[in-house]
């Protein structure tokens, strides 16, 4: 099986770091194959995606595809071990490394790696990672909230219109439309829309309480 070129290699790597969580690597297929729930994919990008769970930096991933031995395999870098046909033993490698099971782990200090050896090799390093997912998470959790007003300006532009002139601000109106309501067993008022309850959200809006709106900022009564 020929080397993957640079550019395809960068373009594994990304793709890597791009892969749905809940659609991990399962087994091998073939040589160069690997199993997933919604399909095969390339047997490189089974490895690259188990070394991206535990290093952050794509940059640092790649090279140590490319060009780090690994001892316990023969001092051959992960590209070539994928090449011969031996993806599930290169996999097994960053998840032993994950799980804290990896040989003589225990034993021997970790030193610092060097921006040319892989992170992966200090666990810690996974925070990063961590930290960089939560906040990934609260951007698309802003965006999606800010875009359910969209939606129901479309849908429902009179109960859209209703409820900026009663809470005063688009931001806190999407924020009111995302919130679960104990009144209603703990749904949203997106979730009674998606449901087709149009009125029990007006109902809701009746009853709102502006102080209570997520980001209110009550105003400040003139001093006499």
């Amino acid at each position: 099986m020929p080397l993957p070129a640079e550019a395809s290699l960068q373009a594994l790597v990304l793709a890597a770091y791009h892969a749905d969580a809940s659609d991990p690597p399962i087994a091998p297929v073939g040589e160069y194959g690997y199993s997933t729930l919604f399909g095969p994919i390339p047997a490189a990008l089974a490895v690259l995606r188990v070394a991206a769970e535990i290093e952050p930096r794509p940059t640092a991933v790649m090279e140590w595809y490319r060009r780090t031995p690994i001892r316990e395999l023969g001092n051959l870098s992960a590209e070539q071990l994928v090449a011969l046909g031996r993806a599930e033993m290169v996999i097994a490698f960053p998840s032993s490394i994950r799980d804290g099971t990896r040989a003589g782990a225990s034993r021997r200090p970790v030193r610092a790696h060097s921006p040319r050896k892989l992170a992966m090799r200090i666990p810690v390093n996974k925070f990063r990672s961590i930290v960089g997912e939560i906040a990934s998470i609260a951007a698309r959790r802003e965006e999606l909230t800010s875009g359910a007003f969209d939606v129901l300006e479309y849908r429902h532009p009179s109960l859209a219109q209703a409820l900026l002139d009663h809470i005063g601000s688009k931001r806190r109106a999407a924020y009111w439309l995302c919130a679960p309501q104990r009144a209603w067993g703990g749904k949203s008022p997106c979730e009674m829309l998606a449901d087709g309850d149009e009125e029990s959200v007006w109902d809701l809006l009746e009853g709102l309480d502006v102080a209570e709106v997520p980001g209110h900022q009550p105003r400040s009564r003139p001093a006499y």
